[in-house]
C-alpha cells in the first residue's frame, strides 16, 4: 500500500511534466523568406531601394545555395530594375529548383510576352492554370493573362509584313569641300569651303517578322548640293539592301546573328563616281546583364570610274575588307552606352597605290542630356599603311575624326539633330606627300522623319 502511495505522486509528476515539455514550441529554423522580409532589405524592398535588397539576396544566396525562394525574388527585383535578361535566367534557376512555383512562371511569362514570345508564355500561363494551388490566386491571374494574349491575337493578327518610310532634309557648312592639303605647295584652289544641302530618303519592306527571325530589303536615295562654285562635288547615291536576322539564346545568353548585302551606285555631279557590292555577316551576344559583344566583317568589292594615269599604280578597283569587334555597355538604367572597337582593314587593289593595311581603334558614347535631348560622341583613329605605294617612302596616314551629335524628338515620327564633326589626317612624310594631309571641320543640322 505505501508503494502505491509512493508511485502515484511519482506518476502524476511525470504525467504533468510531459504536458508542459509538449506544450512548449519546439525550436525550428526560419525560411529564406522569412529572414529576408524581417531584415532590412526587405524592408529596402518595400520602400523601393533595389540595390539594397538585391545586396542581401546576395548575401543570403551565399548562405543558402540552391534555395528557390531566394532565386526567385532575385528575379523579381530584377524586373523591377529594368535588367529583364538576367531576371529570366533566375527565375529559369528557380523553377528547375521548383517546377511548381506559379509566381516565378507567372513572372517569366510577362518577360517572354515582352519580348515577342506569345507562344513560350502561354506554355508557362497554361501550366499555372492546369496546376493552380490551393488559394488558386495565380490561376485567376494567368487565366486572365491567357485570355488577354489569346484575344489580342485575334483581333491583331501578327504583322507578316512591315513598311517604314524615312527621310531627312538637312543643311551644313563644310570648311574643306575637296580635302585641300595644309601643305602650302599642294594648294590648288581657293574655293575650298561651301554650305551644303542634304536630301536622304528611304523605304524598308520587312516581309518576314516573329520572334526569332527578320528579314527584308529596302531602298536608300541621297542628294548633296554645293554653293561655291563647288558643283563638282554634288554627290548622289542609291542603295539596294537586303538583310537577314535570326535571334536565339547560346547557353542562357540573348544572342543575334545575320547577314546584309548592299549594292550601292554613287554619281559625282551627275557623273558615276564608284558601285559596289557588299557583304556583311555579323554576330552579337548578351555577355552579361547589359553588356552586349559583337562580331562583323564586312566585304566590298567596288569598282571607280577614274582609274587614274595607270591602272597598276593609280586604280582603286577591287577588294576592301574591315573585320571588327565591338563590346557595348548600357548603364544608368540604360539611358547611357559606352562602345569600344577594334577593326582591321585590308585592301587588295588593282592599282598598288591603294593596296593598304588598316588598324582602326572607335570609342562611342550615347547618353539622355534632358529628358528629350540625346547626346552623341564618336571618335576613331585610323593608322592606314599603303604598303605598296609606287614612290618611297610608302605613304603612311593617321586619321583621327570626331563627331558630336544632339537629338531632339519633335513628333512620334520626327527629330531634329545638330552636329559638328572634325577630321584630320597626318601623314608621315608629308615633305613629299603632302597632298594626303588635311584637316576639315563640318556643322550642320537636319530635320528627319521616320514613319
Amino acid at each position: 500500500m505505501k508503494k502505491i502511495v509512493y508511485i502515484l505522486p511519482c506518476l502524476f509528476f511525470l504525467v504533468f511534466a510531459f504536458d508542459q515539455a509538449s506544450a512548449q514550441p519546439i525550436a525550428r529554423e526560419k525560411t529564406s523568406e522569412e529572414l529576408f522580409l524581417n531584415s532590412p532589405g526587405g524592408q529596402a524592398l518595400k520602400e523601393k531601394k533595389f540595390d539594397e535588397a538585391l545586396k542581401e539576396i546576395n548575401r543570403l544566396m551565399g548562405v543558402r545555395k540552391n534555395d528557390p525562394y531566394l532565386y526567385k525574388t532575385k528575379g523579381i527585383i530584377l524586373i523591377r530594375m529594368g535588367k529583364n535578361s538576367t531576371a529570366e535566367k533566375f527565375l529559369k534557376n528557380a523553377l528547375k529548383l521548383n517546377p511548381f512555383d506559379r509566381q516565378s512562371r507567372y513572372y517569366l511569362a510577362q518577360l517572354q510576352y515582352g519580348r515577342r514570345d506569345s507562344e513560350k508564355a502561354k506554355e508557362q500561363l497554361r501550366f499555372i492554370v492546369e496546376n493552380p494551388d490551393e488559394l488558386g490566386y495565380y490561376e485567376d491571374k494567368a487565366q486572365r493573362a491567357l485570355g488577354v494574349i489569346e484575344t489580342k491575337q485575334i483581333r491583331e493578327p501578327k504583322k507578316e509584313k512591315l513598311w517604314k518610310i524615312y527621310g531627312s532634309s538637312g543643311i551644313e557648312y563644310d570648311d574643306n569641300v575637296p580635302l585641300q592639303s595644309l601643305v602650302k605647295g599642294f594648294k590648288v584652289r581657293e574655293d575650298r569651303n561651301a554650305i551644303r544641302f542634304t536630301l536622304k530618303s528611304g523605304v524598308n519592306y520587312e516581309y518576314l517578322r516573329d520572334a526569332s527571325k527578320r528579314a527584308g530589303f529596302g531602298y536608300a536615295f541621297s542628294q548633296s548640293f554645293h554653293t561655291d562654285n563647288l558643283d563638282e562635288f554634288n554627290y548622289r547615291n542609291h542603295i539596294i539592301q537586303k538583310y537577314f536576322s535570326y535571334f536565339t539564346e547560346i547557353f542562357d545568353h540573348q544572342a543575334a546573328m545575320g547577314i546584309k548585302y548592299s549594292f550601292s551606285h554613287g554619281t559625282l555631279d551627275t557623273k558615276t563616281f564608284s558601285s559596289s557590292n557588299s557583304l556583311l555577316p555579323w554576330f552579337s551576344i548578351e555577355l552579361m546583364e547589359n553588356l552586349l559583344l559583337s562580331l562583323y566583317d564586312n566585304v566590298s568589292v567596288i569598282n571607280f570610274r577614274d582609274k587614274g594615269f595607270n591602272n597598276s599604280i593609280s586604280s582603286r578597283d577591287g577588294w576592301y575588307n574591315t573585320s571588327g569587334v565591338m563590346s557595348t555597355y548600357y548603364f544608368s538604367q540604360k539611358k547611357r552606352s559606352l562602345s569600344l572597337a577594334y577593326e582591321f582593314g585590308y585592301n587588295q587593289t588593282e592599282g598598288n597605290n591603294f593596296d593598304a593595311r588598316a588598324n582602326t581603334g572607335r570609342v562611342i558614347f550615347k547618353s539622355y542630356l534632358f529628358k528629350k535631348i540625346r547626346g552623341e560622341v564618336y571618335f576613331s583613329v585610323i593608322d592606314d599603311n599603303h604598303y605598296n605605294f609606287a614612290s618611297l617612302p610608302h605613304r603612311h596616314d593617321v586619321h583621327y575624326d570626331f563627331d558630336a551629335r544632339l537629338v531632339r524628338p519633335i513628333t512620334k515620327y520626327m527629330e531634329l539633330r545638330f552636329h559638328y564633326t572634325y577630321s584630320k589626317v597626318n601623314d608621315f612624310h608629308a615633305g613629299l606627300l603632302g597632298q594626303f594631309q588635311y584637316d576639315r571641320h563640318i556643322v550642320g543640322g537636319e530635320l528627319s522623319f521616320t514613319y
